[in-house]
């Protein structure tokens, strides 16, 4: 299993970044954020996907954010990346109830997560 877990430092989340093809190397890690349910990977269909996301909290820690998980590292393109990092940056806005009023925390947040991609696609 290939993930990593960043900290945006001024936003109370984390952000972690994944490779696998169906997440279930991962299984029992998280719990989904809108179910609280701890997340079975197997129970979602990743054969279509080349990235998803999910906003969630580490079992361990308990610490909340957003999971991108990249089904393989040639599918780490600058616009997928670009695409799962709004989503993510949009999962980590609405946890802390702030509204989009402004696109530049928006996009700093934004990218700053697609800078988080590209660290575990090249490294």
């Amino acid at each position: 299993m290939n993930i990593k877990r960043f900290d945006p430092v001024i936003y109370p989340q984390k952000l972690w970044v994944a490779i696998s093809k169906d997440g279930k190397d991962m299984n029992g890690l998280f719990r989904h954020k809108k179910t609280d349910d701890i997340i079975r990977f197997e129970e979602y269909d990743f054969a279509n996907f080349e990235a998803v996301v999910f906003p969630v909290s580490e079992v361990k820690s308990d610490y909340h954010g957003a999971l991108i998980i990249f089904a393989k590292k040639k599918y780490m393109t600058c616009k997928t990346i670009a695409h799962e990092a709004v989503h993510a940056a949009g999962y980590m806005f609405k946890h802390i109830e702030q509204e989009i009023d402004s696109d530049e925390p928006f996009a700093f947040l934004t990218g700053w997560i697609a800078d988080c991609c590209f660290k575990v696609k090249t490294k």
